[in-house]
């Protein structure tokens, strides 16, 4: 008996039904959790770097006194079963670098394949020294810093940058995620910022000597409180100094808005 092209049709879709009811199941399967605390404390000399590399999860840097590093780090795996939780919970690796100048973790998921239901990440707590140089790197991330008057580096794809009462030097970019910076002062290092797919937000001290340069390609640029003498100025690009000119601000952006205002 000749089918119906309709019959085969609706059969198509049933199939794809099932797929997606499967997938969905899947993704709110993982109810197994198991959870692991890593803690390290490291002295470090004066102007050494600390540098904290990581795939899924949060990295969160907190700037105060003193001349020591103190990390904690917690692990966490979900899967269907309490057992594939564990198993997933000991493939975590985080790898140490430690001179006294330097202190470097890295906890990219090196050499690992694709593991259908399960899901892992690390999420960090880590208290520096105000004055340390710092470079956070991360995949499917957030990062957060606080207080740091060193340099900082920070990159993510996938995740969002937040720097607050920053003093120094500063490079961040992120791809597919917003970049909200802080400055409580600026120092004698350039302040350099881009983005794709993620807005720039920043903010200085309405005395601070700067040079700013702003461009975007899908986007509008805007200052506020601010006593901006403009050189150039379009809707994909301005130009200006700040009280005079000094430390350079360079920001980027495709995709997003630029934000640029006093505190």
């Amino acid at each position: 008996m000749r089918q119906h092209p309709g019959v085969k049709f609706l059969g198509g879709l049933a199939v794809l039904a099932a797929v997606v009811a499967l997938g969905a199941c899947d993704a709110i399967s993982l109810n197994a959790e198991a959870t692991e605390t890593w803690t390290r404390h490291y002295p470090l000399a004066q102007g050494g770097s600390v540098e904290i590399h990581n795939t899924n999860g949060r990295t969160e840097v907190l700037a105060g006194d003193g001349d020591a590093v103190d990390i904690t780090a917690t692990k966490v795996a979900r899967a269907m079963s309490d057992q594939g939780a564990h198993d997933a919970l000991g493939r975590i690796e985080i790898r140490e670098t430690t001179t006294p100048n330097r202190i470097a973790i890295d906890s990219t998921e090196q050499n690992m394949g694709f593991e259908v239901n399960v899901s892992r990440h690390v999420d960090y707590v880590v208290h520096v020294p105000r004055w340390a140089n710092v470079e956070l790197k991360a995949t499917n991330g957030e990062l957060q810093v606080r207080d740091l008057t060193g340099a900082l580096q920070a990159r993510t794809t996938n995740g969002t940058i937040d720097g607050q009462a920053l003093g120094g030097p500063t490079n961040a970019s992120a791809t597919n995620g917003r970049v909200v910076l802080d400055f409580a002062r600026l120092g004698d290092g350039d302040i350099v910022c881009d983005t794709t797919n993620g807005a720039i937000s920043m903010t200085l001290p309405p005395t601070a000597k700067a040079t700013l340069t702003a461009s975007v390609t899908n986007g509008g640029i805007s200052t506020d409180g601010l006593s901006l003498a403009v050189s150039e100025q379009s809707r994909r690009r301005l130009e200006g100094t700040l009280n005079g000119g000094g430390t350079a601000i360079r920001l980027s952006t495709t995709n997003g808005a630029i934000a640029v205002r006093g505190r």
